[in-house]
């Protein structure tokens, strides 16, 4: 699938990127890829927990590489290359680089652990373990140079509409 048809979502647990990313394909006419749900879900945590990274990697780069050729007509990924670098060694890297143009959906700690616990999840839900990876999610876009769309103080509508006004140029001829 050509790069141009791929557009990625991606940031820590209660960061907007989900509705943001299902408001964006419906807008684009595109599909929504979640490459790291269900079976794909339980062995990244398995293969995380167990400390097997390269496993972790293959697996996923697989779930993304799956997705992305099923949807050949656009696709918007909720989760990719970011969410992995946040979790593999820096030796891994280099395959999930350059990225295809991203978004990095980023709320603060305190807004994240509202939005986890609001929705009912208590696995790692704990205000330190949101500070972590919000901290994690930044220092990763600031030093990949992804566009980062701050959620913290907007609702899903006014989110999309940040980053259809701030970043123009990572939606391209789309919008």
């Amino acid at each position: 699938m050509p790069a141009a048809r791929i557009l990625v979502l991606d940031g820590h647990d209660g960061s907007g990127k989900s509705t943001i990313a299902g408001q964006l394909a419906r807008r684009l006419g595109w599909a929504v890829a979640r490459p790291f749900e269900g079976a794909v879900s339980d062995a990244f945590y398995r293969c995380l927990a167990s400390g097997e990274h390269a496993t972790l990697d293959r697996i996923a780069r697989s779930a993304v590489d799956r997705l992305g050729a099923q949807h050949a007509g656009g696709v918007v990924f909720d989760r990719h290359w970011l969410t992995m670098l946040s979790v593999l060694p820096p030796s891994l890297w280099p395959g999930w680089l350059p990225p295809p143009p991203t978004l990095v959906c980023w709320a603060d700690p305190a807004t994240t652990h509202a939005r986890v616990t609001a929705r009912g999840e208590t696995r790692r839900n704990s205000p330190q373990a949101h500070a972590l990876a919000c901290a994690r999610f930044l220092e990763l876009a600031q030093r990949h140079g992804a566009s980062l769309l701050d959620t913290s103080a907007l609702a899903p509508d006014q989110a999309l509409h940040a980053l259809m006004a701030r970043h123009p140029t990572l939606l391209g001829p789309w919008i």
